[in-house]
């Protein structure tokens, strides 16, 4: 049985057979008749990994899966609200279990104008092929139909609890340190770009991250006679130019694709209506965003979202696999390799990204305070990994040292070399290649941001 929602006519396709199998130890909620949950998947944040947990319960029929994109979340919402509205007609429930991934697209999580893309992006903004023109103006200039994804899902968790119904609606994201989440973003997308383009993106990950913006160079003070400028008065500090990277994306998905591609285009987003005009602005529209989330976890505490997730929702396979997203333009950098003074480099962006380190401290600070509210009983619940097998102390089963071990055969017949999948250590091709296979969860371990 599909579970497409498009294959079944103008609803949401049917679900398969309520979940009747026993629930592992670490799980208490057993899947829900109607749920949705959102991830707001921010570069970097461990959202492919939460990407193809959902695309799991998809595959297994527990759930529908729409993400990666907004671009139709006008259509979407209309369909959730004609599917509820179908129910209570039958004084029902909807029968829907929905995992979306708000991840990159023109439609954001919280809301924006068209002027807004048009000053941010002009050329893309009149290229927009999406753009509808007005029903009432044929005319009219044409406006991109943006849309709060969140403030639609408002709506429809106020029109489940005027009828009653038991149908949570839930937003969740992570944050990751400051430090880590620069040092992640420029190892993926950024430092192959510096062999090509030095006066661009910088030399290095210090020139990049502290590089003054080419759009906004530091204004002198006034030279005018009147009024005289104060004889103590000093320069206002050189506008960085990707600063604050990763609460600017967390607002505007699109940011990120100036920051990696076009980066003289990041001080239109940094300082756009919908991210703000000013540091204050900016913190408050940050945090009344954050704080209407249901969860805000972080990196370091990865299976403790999870579980508050699955309790929200009833998520049944909580099982999953790390997704390490490969580094673009085969940079094989390490952090240390691209930062070797850790120190300089932490104080160099404590400057750079002050909003961020706030935004950390804020919900990391709440974060944990909500893990020690829910007592010794949750801690313990995230399943830790088995010990490592003990190693042979048979030197007839052990191997060699590096420097004891023969030189690799040159031109070796084809009896003598090893098969593709004895070759890779990891074991991976050893369970298959099949794409299947690269999504089947595995062991539920502490989270480690490598990516």
């Amino acid at each position: 049985m599909t579970v497409l929602p498009w294959a079944r006519g103008p609803g949401l396709a049917p679900l398969h057979e309520p979940w009747n199998a026993t629930l592992p130890s670490f799980l208490k909620t057993p899947p829900r008749k109607c749920a949705i949950l959102i991830d707001r998947h921010v570069h970097k944040n461990g959202g492919s990994t939460v990407r193809d947990l959902f695309l799991e319960h998809e595959r297994m029929g527990l759930a529908l899966y729409q993400g990666y994109t907004q671009m139709y979340w006008q259509r979407d919402a209309r369909m959730l609200r004609r599917v509820a509205e179908d129910a209570f007609q039958r004084n029902a429930t909807p029968a829907q279990l929905l995992l979306i991934e708000a991840h990159f697209g023109w439609v954001e999580m919280s809301s924006v104008g068209a002027r807004v893309l048009a000053r941010a992006c002009p050329n893309i903004y009149e290229r927009s092929r999406w753009r509808r023109p007005s029903p009432d103006r044929r005319a009219a200039p044409h406006r991109p139909a943006l849309h709060a994804v969140s403030r639609d899902l408002r709506h429809l968790a106020k029109l489940y609890a005027s009828r009653g119904v038991d149908c949570p609606v839930a937003m969740m994201t992570r944050v990751r340190e400051p430090l880590e989440y620069y040092l992640s973003f420029y190892r993926w997308g950024v430092a192959f770009r510096q062999r090509d383009e030095p006066t661009k993106f910088g030399k290095d990950f210090i020139d990049w991250a502290q590089r003054v913006s080419p759009t906004e160079r530091p204004r002198p003070l006034a030279t005018r006679p009147w009024p005289r400028p104060r004889l103590n008065a000093t320069p206002r500090p050189p506008p960085r130019q990707v600063p604050n990277l990763q609460s600017v994306t967390m607002m505007a998905s699109m940011a990120a694709m100036a920051a990696e591609y076009h980066v003289e285009q990041w001080a239109h987003w940094s300082k756009s209506k919908l991210v703000g005009k000013s540091d204050e602005e900016a913190w408050e529209k940050l945090t009344a965003f954050l704080d209407g989330f249901a969860i805000v976890g972080t990196m370091k505490r990865f299976d403790e979202s999870l579980l508050m997730a699955s309790d929200l929702v009833g998520l049944p396979l909580m099982l999953y696999k790390r997704n390490h997203p490969h580094q673009k333009g085969g940079f094989k950098g390490t952090s240390k390799d691209v930062c070797p003074d850790m120190e300089l480099c932490r104080s160099v962006i404590k400057r750079v990204a002050a909003r961020d380190h706030r935004m950390y401290d804020r919900y990391s600070a709440n974060f944990e305070k909500r893990i020690e509210a829910l007592g010794p009983q949750f801690a313990v619940r995230p399943p830790r990994p088995p010990p490592s097998p003990a190693l042979p102390t048979d030197p007839r089963l052990s191997h060699p040292p590096p420097t004891q071990r023969p030189p690799p055969r040159r031109n070796a017949p084809p009896s003598t070399r090893a098969p593709s999948s004895l070759r890779n250590s990891s074991g991976a091709a050893c369970l298959g290649s099949s794409s299947s296979a690269a999504i089947t969860p595995r062991r539920l371990t502490p989270y480690r941001a490598s990516g």
